[in-house]
């Protein structure tokens, strides 16, 4: 689910949920969405921690291939 769309479900609700009848479909479409978001959110920490693991190891890797042909 891309941002636009988790924004294109909260834009036709506005007003909050207190402004309108509750409606037993909705609650279960809002919780359904909430665990998708949830799953990707997830799947986007794992991402990001092998990313910040990869620069890490590229960044000693120059700092090394730099001090030593500073020698």
């Amino acid at each position: 689910m891309t941002t636009e769309q988790i924004e294109e479900i909260l834009k036709c609700e506005d007003n909050g949920p207190e402004e309108y009848e509750f409606c037993e479909e909705m609650l279960e479409t809002y919780q359904v969405k909430l665990d998708q978001i949830n799953r990707q959110i997830s799947v986007l920490d794992v991402v990001k921690y092998r990313l910040e693991k990869q620069i890490m190891q590229m960044t000693d890797k120059r700092r090394m291939r730099n001090g030593n042909s500073l020698s």
